[in-house]
């Protein structure tokens, strides 16, 4: 019995926001005998309900990962049972260095982004009700905000790798392996996420892994930046067609895009290869 990880958007999810019929009866076919676990940037409300809107909550294990390896919730009895957020005193301290440098931050929890100032994505954000969008005036106004995403913006490149440089040197925290590159109107900018170290989808599963006495063999479906180390250290790693170029150099196999049931395609050529029995 192998564990079956797979992220969400990009993956699973169509560029619709759905999971296809196709992926649904794949899953429904080997859940007896393999432990399905999804692995998910979004927040545990988002992933809850893309789980009960699609119909698949008996085709996977109950416990889901979220925010990118920062926590691990249980969708039956709706409880956090691991989380590794960043805490205040350290946040305080990062966003003191990132203003010194004046680089943009905003950051978000519970659906709500919080940003000193409106720019970058945050006037999507605005426009588009994405999340909810509160202005604050000082960094104490987050003391009992448990953040889930801490977000940084730049656009110049050189200004970027400094940023990080200095971060990680300062505090016991990484940024995710790649910067993203974002254009919002003609603005383009790169935008990256902050975490504790050592804290990703990877790290995460092998807690649940060892939580829940599950099998060594783990075979991972991802197409972005976040599924870096779970794509890499899986046992097999896959990645969509419609994946970064990046994450399918350390792939173990290229399927077809999340528009074209690539989930159901790997799982059936690793069906007739005997590399999933």
């Amino acid at each position: 019995m192998s564990i079956i990880a797979i992220d969400l958007d990009g993956t699973l999810l169509s560029d619709k926001k759905e999971i296809s019929n196709e992926d649904k009866k794949t899953m429904e076919r080997i859940c007896e005998n393999h432990s399905i676990i999804i692995v998910s940037g979004r927040s545990h409300i988002d992933v809850k309900n893309i789980v009960f809107n699609n119909n698949i909550k008996n085709f996977i294990l109950p416990f889901i990962i979220c925010r990118n390896g920062q926590e691990i919730y249980n969708i039956n009895n709706s409880s956090i049972i691991h989380e590794d957020y960043l805490q205040f005193e350290t946040l305080k301290s990062i966003i003191k260095t990132l203003e010194e440098n004046e680089i943009y931050w905003y950051c978000i929890s519970n659906s709500i982004a919080y940003c000193k100032n409106i720019k970058f994505n945050c006037l999507n954000y605005q426009l588009n009700g994405k999340y909810t969008l509160e202005q604050i005036k000082d960094i104490e106004d987050l003391t009992q905000v448990r953040v889930e995403k801490f977000v940084i913006n730049e656009p110049i490149t050189k200004k970027m790798l400094g940023i990080r440089r200095i971060i990680e040197n300062l505090y016991d925290v990484e940024f995710m392996k790649y910067d993203l590159h974002k254009k919002y109107n003609d603005l383009q900018f790169m935008q990256n996420i902050v975490m504790k170290k050592n804290i990703n989808k990877y790290t995460s599963l092998k807690k649940l892994k060892v939580l829940l006495n599950l099998s060594d063999t783990i075979i991972s479906f991802g197409d972005g930046f976040n599924d870096y180390e779970l794509i890499k250290n899986s046992t097999y790693g896959i990645c969509m067609e419609n994946g970064n170029e990046k994450i399918k150099e350390i792939s173990k196999f290229i399927t077809k895009s999340n528009n074209n049931s690539g989930f159901s395609f790997a799982i059936n050529y690793m069906l007739e290869s005997k590399i999933l029995n």
